[in-house]
């Protein structure tokens, strides 16, 4: 039996201490090339089983394309 669990890597330890700005940066980077969904978490599947944040549902391809079509949109008002 696996044991499972979560926990923060060793280069967590470097990103904290980097300037605020570049913990952003480096946070909005990853999260646009990102295929994973927060905004779906508590939502419901074809089986309306609830949608848990480190479930294997919330993985969606075109999300980066949706992203960075929706920041050209928003750049371009």
């Amino acid at each position: 039996e696996a044991d499972e669990r979560y926990a923060a890597t060793p280069a967590y330890d470097e990103w904290r201490e980097l300037p605020p700005a570049e913990r952003w940066a480096h946070l909005a980077a990853v999260w646009l090339t990102a295929t994973r969904t927060p905004g779906v978490v508590g939502g419901r599947d074809a089986k309306d089983r609830t949608l848990s944040a480190l479930g294997p549902n919330l993985d969606r391809s075109a999300a980066p394309e949706v992203r960075h079509r929706v920041l050209a949109l928003l750049a371009g008002l």
